[in-house]
């Protein structure tokens, strides 16, 4: 046995089953937390779509009534839309 082995082998040995017990309500606890954080995760992922899709209406009707400027952004994230909604997008725009 490798001696970190060892020393948790002792540990649990002399002390019975409430080092098991503690470890077990700590996998617990971290288990919960990552599954909140991926719940929390999804949750933003659908709120910053819903807020990029409300932009990119928007600025398509900027477009539309010839606001300058506006048009690059609708090519954009155009591009971001093209595969609607896939992760890989056709010609991704890369962040400078």
């Amino acid at each position: 046995m490798k001696s970190g082995h060892l020393e948790t082998w002792q540990i649990t040995r002399s002390t019975g089953n409430s080092c098991i017990d503690k470890l077990q309500a700590i996998d617990l606890g971290l288990s919960r937390l990552s599954e909140m954080v991926t719940d929390t995760r999804m949750v933003a992922g659908a709120e910053l779509y819903e807020f990029a899709r409300v932009a990119y209406k928007m600025a398509k009707i900027s477009a539309s009534i010839g606001t300058p400027g506006t048009q690059s952004i609708v090519d954009d994230l155009g591009r971001l839309y093209a595969n609607n909604g896939k992760s890989n997008p056709v010609n991704p725009v890369v962040a400078q």
